[in-house]
């Protein structure tokens, strides 16, 4: 689990250095891009930075989150599907399996452990893509050509409505491991 833990971190360290270089060079890009207006040059930096930066951070936490989520499944592994889903609604929602030294016990605290560890680099790759996505469309969205400017609005609008959406599934599924897994050590000092 230490491994693992410090893969993450390395993760979440090279991606932070490589999203900064990102929001900088793209900046730089999306300034210097010519653009019949000049109004708009400063939302085609930023959309160009967030461009630049997300895809970057995108594709830097991509092998991490890859080799994360195999480890993810070994707890769930030779499991019915019933009793896997029975696990993972267990930990999603804090219900502690009983007998607490059963196999399946433990097989929900490795899974909620592994998943405070994946998650949240899952959840920043996934809103990183969703910002070098989004970046491109930020100066076509005050366009006043009729096609880019509703193709825009309606591209835009639906990436912060998913992302919204999945973001907060995302931080349920984090916050209900992280409650298991403070349960369960709770649990055990107490005996």
């Amino acid at each position: 689990m230490e491994e693992l833990e410090a893969r993450a971190r390395r993760a979440r360290r090279r991606t932070v250095v490589i999203v900064l270089g990102g929001l900088v060079a793209g900046a730089v890009l999306g300034w210097g891009l010519p653009h019949t207006e000049a109004s708009i040059r400063g939302l085609q930096a930023v959309g160009w930075a967030l461009a630049v930066a997300g895809l970057g951070g995108t594709f830097s936490l991509v092998v991490t989150t890859t080799g994360l989520a195999s480890h993810l499944r070994v707890p769930l592994q030779s499991l019915r599907p019933r009793d896997s889903r029975f696990l993972r609604r267990s930990v999603d929602s804090v219900q502690l399996i009983a007998p607490a030294d059963s196999e399946m016990a433990q097989r929900a605290f490795d899974y909620a452990r592994i998943t405070l560890v994946y998650q949240p680099l899952a959840l920043a790759q996934f809103l990183l893509l969703y910002a070098g996505l989004l970046g491109p469309q930020l100066a076509d969205l005050f366009d006043h050509d009729g096609f880019d400017l509703t193709f825009s609005r309606v591209f835009c609008s639906t990436i912060v409505i998913v992302a919204v959406i999945f973001a907060v599934v995302w931080t349920r599924k984090i916050r209900g491991a992280r409650g298991y897994v403070r349960a369960i050590e709770r649990q055990r000092t107490t005996v």
